[in-house]
């Protein structure tokens, strides 16, 4: 008889792999990663194709390089503010609205239309821009006790000791004019510095700011809070930041998260990367910055973040059949079960198991217990046989087998929680053995333990032989790795948790764990 499955594919990854990487598959850098990423918040992409008008999703690790941050009520809303986008940073860049060059030696300050308006004689001897002087130039504008003073018609920005810090390009601004013109450029500048209320330190951050995206007060409207209503849009601002960085960095790091910036300002140019998304939570729709891994590998970027990981290769026709998809998803990734091993249904069944049988015959030992063969044993052993706990590979013990990555066991808590709750329910003469294994090896323990069943069922048909020898060496003398805590996708670098063993309940003062002390105390290979 024959069965037909249809199975649905909900995830593919991005990156192809040989047959004979299978430690790449299944490791950091495959398996494990994709679970990594399922497990945050925010991984998923819900998104409408554009070739199809068909709906999927994709696979984030780690948020995007840098977000919109503000939902919309519609999705009609949504698409009119993001062709916007497009224009409106493709014409500020045209433009080269509120950004810097280096002519004659001279660091000059642009304003809206691309035009000089300041400049600095100091730190420009090189053709390129120092993100640190720039940063120091925005906050001695912002700075209230430097102040604006006249010469022959020449504004200066001087401190507070009389040094001049920036002065006007030309003769004649008004100062009020001039003013305006160094806080606009001040509050277009791409780099925000925010102090971190955990450790007191100065982080930095991109923003960046469009007409009607951001707060910058040009004469404009008030500003229209993200997601207010339906109604069509009268003001200008709709949005405090066109977009800004996910995270943010320490001042050492400040030089690659500017390089980044430039490198991926192109992309921003093109209309490929702007990606229209939807929420399922709150039915609400967004705009991603859409950095696939060909432009990543094109673009060395300087900092890695927003790897797509996965894609949904399905195309389903309404926008909740995708929400269905990311739960089922997560509910798969996630799945939570056991398997147990009675090593007692191990003993040898014929004449090829007896080669995996430990000799433990009586000889001149004192043996507590004896057991004698009965005459139908298939190894047809004459001479008794002692019970040593640990010698016996199946009487009073049982190895049970979990998945050591579903969300409520990969922490060490949640683990500890689910073996007290096993060691409870196991009977007090069956020692058992607890394994926490990765993918990897709980594939390959299924595999092993699918062929058990079906021989015990005696069915033997379509899986191949099972090995009594096989099983118990992969049980007592494999060496199963502890799989690490996921830290490649967390959002940002200050949400990574210290990394623990999961051996981290010692019980010794080598700190032996009470798996491996059951193999120290029990003569376990």
């Amino acid at each position: 008889k024959y069965k037909i499955y249809i199975r649905e594919v909900l995830a593919e990854s991005v990156k192809r792999y040989e047959q004979r990487d299978l430690q790449q598959i299944w490791g950091k850098e495959g398996i494990e990663k994709f679970i990594c990423a399922v497990q945050q918040e925010n991984s998923f992409r819900n998104y409408q194709k554009k070739e199809d008008c068909c709906y999927s999703f994709y696979v984030n690790c780690g948020q995007d390089f840098i977000v919109h941050p503000c939902k919309y009520d519609t999705a009609q809303q949504r698409s009119k503010l993001m062709y916007q986008l497009q224009e409106k940073f493709a014409d500020a860049i045209q433009k080269k609205s509120y950004s810097t060059e280096i002519q004659n030696e001279k660091l000059l300050l642009l304003d809206a239309d691309g035009k000089p308006f300041a400049f600095q004689t100091n730190n420009a001897t090189q053709n390129t821009v120092d993100v640190f002087s720039l940063i120091n130039i925005v906050e001695n504008i912002y700075n209230s006790e430097n102040e604006i003073t006249e010469k022959e018609s020449q504004l200066f920005l001087t401190d507070k000791a009389g040094k001049v810090i920036l002065q006007s390009f030309e003769k004649g601004y008004k100062m009020v004019d001039w003013r305006e013109k160094l806080n606009l450029f001040a509050c277009y500048f791409l780099i925000s510095k925010k102090t971190d209320a955990k450790t007191n330190r100065d982080k930095y951050c991109i923003e960046i700011k469009l007409p009607g995206f951001g707060n910058c007060n040009e004469g404009e409207n008030d500003i229209v809070p993200c997601n207010c209503s339906d109604k069509p849009i009268e003001t200008e601002s709709v949005c405090d930041v066109a977009w800004k960085s996910s995270c943010c960095y320490d001042l050492k790091e400040l030089s690659n998260l500017w390089r980044t910036y430039l490198q991926l300002q192109k992309l921003l140019l093109s209309k490929q990367s702007y990606r229209p998304v939807f929420d399922c939570e709150c039915n609400s729709f967004g705009i991603a910055f859409h950095f696939n891994n060909s432009l990543r590998s094109a673009n060395d970027v300087a900092i890695k973040t927003g790897e797509i990981v996965a894609y949904n290769p399905q195309c389903y026709s309404l926008p909740n059949m995708v929400c269905d998809a990311v739960e089922r998803t997560r509910k798969l990734v996630n799945a939570e079960g056991l398997h147990l091993v009675e090593h007692i249904l191990l003993r040898p069944k014929n004449e090829a198991d007896c080669k995996c049988r430990t000799d433990n015959n009586c000889g001149e030992r004192n043996c507590g217990y004896e057991w004698k063969f009965p005459d139908d044993d298939p190894c047809n052993i004459q001479t008794p046989n002692c019970f040593y706990p640990g010698t016996d590979p199946f009487s009073f013990i049982a190895t049970v087998a979990l998945p050591a990555w579903p969300k409520r066991f990969i922490t060490a808590e949640g683990r500890i929680i689910i073996e007290n709750i096993i060691y409870r329910t196991a009977p007090a003469h069956v020692l058992l053995r607890i394994l926490w294994l990765t993918p990897h090896d709980f594939c390959r323990f299924e595999s092993k333990y699918k062929k058990w069943h079906a021989m015990l069922a005696q069915q033997t048909n379509c899986i191949g032989n099972f090995d009594t020898c096989e099983m118990l060496d992969y049980v007592f003398k494999q060496s199963f790795t502890c799989l690490d805590a996921c830290t490649d996708c967390l959002p940002c670098k200050d949400d990574v948790a210290s990394q623990t063993s999961c051996f981290e309940n010692d019980i010794t003062e080598k700190g032996v764990h009470l798996f491996h002390l059951q193999n120290y105390l029990l003569l376990f290979p």
